[in-house]
C-alpha cells in the first residue's frame, strides 16, 4: 500500500484525507462505491473509483489474499462459497441470464447479460433451476470498458431472508 492520501466525494461534498486502506473500508462499508469521485495529489482531476489503479478490483483481491496487507480488510459476518451457478431473474421490467460467482447467507456475487439494473432494484432470482429467492441490487460493479448494454455486469444482491446454506444443494466450484 502506497503513503498516498486520498479524498473522495460523499453527499456532494469532499471529504478526506485518507488513506488507501481507509478508501478500501469505505467500500466495503459501501458508502462509496465504483462510480464515487475520488482524488490524490498524483491524479490530474477527481476520477471514479473504477478507473484509478489503486483500486481496481483485481488488484485488491490480490491485497485481499495477502495477510500482510489485509489490514484495510474486515472480515465478512457471514461466510461465502464460491460457486458457477447459471441464472436467471428479472427485475419486473427485464429478464436476464448469468451465473452466481459467490454466494453467502445474506446475498450472492452474480453476473448477468444486462446494464440495466441499479441499486435498489428488487430482483427475483432462480438459480439451476432449484433456488427461487427475493433479492436486491446493492452495488453494481463497473469496469473500464464494461458499459455496452450486450456487456456482462456484475452486481452486489442482497436477498430479502436469509439463506441456510447447509440446506442449500448448489454446488460449490
Amino acid at each position: 500500500m502506497s503513503d498516498t492520501k486520498w479524498h473522495f466525494m460523499e453527499n456532494n461534498k469532499p471529504q478526506g484525507p485518507v488513506s488507501e486502506n481507509e478508501i478500501i473500508a469505505l467500500m466495503q462499508e459501501q458508502r462509496i462505491s465504483d462510480l464515487s469521485l475520488v482524488w490524490s495529489p498524483d491524479l490530474e482531476d477527481w476520477m471514479p473509483l473504477c478507473d484509478v489503479e489503486n483500486f481496481n478490483r483485481d488488484r485488491i483481491a490480490i491485497l485481499h489474499q495477502d495477510v500482510k496487507n489485509a489490514l484495510g480488510f474486515k472480515k465478512r459476518k457471514n461466510d461465502r462459497k464460491t460457486v458457477d451457478q447459471r441464472l436467471i431473474g428479472h427485475n419486473r421490467q427485464v429478464f436476464f441470464v448469468g451465473k452466481t460467482h459467490s454466494i453467502s447467507s445474506q446475498g450472492a456475487l452474480i453476473e448477468v447479460d444486462s446494464t440495466l439494473l441499479f441499486p435498489n432494484d428488487p430482483l427475483i432470482l432462480h438459480i439451476e433451476q432449484k433456488v427461487l429467492l427475493a433479492a436486491s441490487v446493492k452495488q453494481k460493479l463497473f469496469r473500464r470498458g464494461t458499459l455496452r448494454a450486450t456487456s456482462k455486469t456484475q452486481y452486489i444482491v442482497g436477498f430479502d431472508t436469509e439463506l441456510n446454506l447447509k440446506n442449500l444443494k448448489i454446488k460449490t466450484a
